[in-house]
């Protein structure tokens, strides 16, 4: 089982040095993320600088701010300028965002599939490129992706709801999955056949995994529940938690997070579903954890898991010291799989 780290904060200046340390710590993979003010591929860029060997992915870069060419030409020159390192991984947003920028993104489970397809068709053309879809068409005869002079990037697709994972399971050569969608019931349920195509194969399979982890457990816990307010303040996510005895609690914290933020929201979340949701607790208790959710996950043929920081404000120090907590816990699991 592949370790990496999702870099889900929103300071720019810890990135070069936390990427350092988990490219030390022997981690394999840094994942950056995007909302408006932050850009994913500008980061992974950025992070591929300042380190030699770890692989970078964008996770997610939005598929509603860029045309789909334009997707593609920049992963070109992200991978060249990484030397062959980068993943791009992409996803429609939050609807909230989409709305919030005016973007038209119907139909967003069919659109994204077009879309990855898109991308991942234009970054292995040679001398022009057709594409004629639903969504997109393009005709450009003197595109070419020989001034980038590597491998094309992989595409990866991101999603939790089954119809969006159904549609781009065939057309991604990964699928990087919502950190809600590690939910065990649900994973199992609907996150598996959405992603089994009908040959039987799955795509390789990151799933992104929310992480706190501090000498004191209420703290922990803490970061933990204002980052998984952030996802289950979002009816879209409703689906994960359907039929468990914590379906009920979704309508209050999707009104407090309107009311009041995301962190007063996170307290209505009950610490059961914390251990649940997310690897989080004492060193001791996340590694515990971690070693649990990998083999899981492993037996279901997932190949990676994110660790995604949960902090989601502080200072850039803060970010480093929980790069190190990660780091220390995940060493006995790099170390495991060498």
């Amino acid at each position: 089982m592949k370790i990496g780290v999702v870099l889900s904060v929103p300071a720019f200046a810890p990135l070069a040095e936390a990427a350092r340390r988990a490219e030390t710590g022997g981690l394999d993979r840094v994942w950056l993320t995007e909302t408006p003010g932050r850009d994913a591929l500008i980061r992974a860029v950025h992070v591929a600088a300042h380190t030699d060997r770890i692989a970078v992915g964008t996770g997610i870069a939005y598929a509603f701010t860029r045309h789909p060419i334009a997707m593609a030409s920049a992963a070109l020159e992200a991978n060249a300028a990484s030397a062959d390192r980068i993943t791009i991984a992409i996803g429609a947003g939050p609807a909230p965002i989409r709305s919030g920028v005016g973007a038209s993104f119907d139909h967003p489970a069919d659109r994204l599939a077009e879309y990855i397809h898109y991308v991942r068709t234009a970054v292995r053309a040679d001398a022009g490129f057709s594409f004629e879809g639903a969504y997109y068409r393009s005709q450009l005869p003197t595109f070419t992706t020989r001034t980038a002079a590597v491998a094309p990037p992989k595409i990866y697709g991101s999603g939790a709801g089954k119809n969006a994972l159904r549609a781009i399971a065939p057309v991604a050569d990964g699928i990087a999955l919502h950190p809600l969608a590690v939910y065990e019931p649900y994973f199992r349920s609907a996150v598996v056949p959405a992603i089994t195509r009908q040959d039987g194969s799955r795509p390789a399979t990151v799933a992104w995994c929310v992480t706190s982890i501090s000498e004191h457990r209420g703290q922990a816990v803490q970061e933990a529940r204002t980052r998984l307010a952030q996802y289950l303040s979002l009816p879209s996510f409703a689906a994960v938690l359907a039929g468990s005895r914590w379906e009920s609690m979704l309508g209050d914290v999707q009104a407090v997070a309107v009311a009041s933020g995301w962190a007063a929201a996170g307290r209505l979340i009950p610490e059961d579903l914390v251990d649940h949701l997310s690897v989080t607790g004492t060193p001791e208790e996340a590694a515990a954890r971690l070693a649990g959710l990998a083999q899981r996950l492993a037996a279901a043929g997932v190949d990676e898991i994110a660790l995604q920081i949960a902090r989601m404000s502080g200072p850039p120090e803060a970010v480093l010291d929980d790069m190190d907590q990660i780091v220390g816990v995940a060493s006995s699991m790099v170390t495991s799989t060498e």
